[in-house]
This record gives C-alpha cells, structure tokens and sequence, in this order.
C-alpha cells in the first residue's frame, strides 16, 4: 500500500469517526451494523467499486465493524 493511499485512508478515519461514535451509541438495527455502513457506502455507488472498497477501509479504520462493513460491500457490489 503507497504512503498516499495510507494518509487518504487516514484522513477518510478521522472524518468518519464522529459518524461511527453516533451510529455505533445506539442499538443496530442490522447485523453488524451493516444496514447504517451500506447507507454510508451507497452514497459512492456511482463511483465504481474501488472508492466503495476504499470507503470502506477508512470505515474500519474509523472503527467500524469489519464484518458489517463487509457484508455491506458485498450487497452494493451484487456478491
């Protein structure tokens, strides 16, 4: 991984981490959190995949649950 991809990954962290302590202080209403991820994640679908997979690390690095997170790639990508 390029140092530029880690700081992008980085800063996508520190911008998504307000969101996760909001979502993540009240009770799922999906397994793992996936349906409140893929609400996140959907809003980059028109940008291919790789942003949504990039999204997606900065999500996890955030805090997010990496199950969830999973799941949720796996639905918008349609696997």
């Amino acid at each position: 991984m390029t140092t530029e991809l880690k700081n992008t990954i980085e800063k996508l962290a520190t911008e998504f981490t307000p969101l996760l302590n909001e979502i993540h202080s009240k009770s799922s209403t999906t397994k793992n959190y996936y349906g409140e991820y893929m609400n996140i994640l959907s809003r980059f679908s028109n940008k291919g995949i790789g942003t949504i997979k990039l999204i997606a690390l900065g999500l996890i690095k955030a805090g997010a649950n990496v199950n969830g997170v999973n799941d949720a790639v796996k639905i918008i990508a349609g696997h």
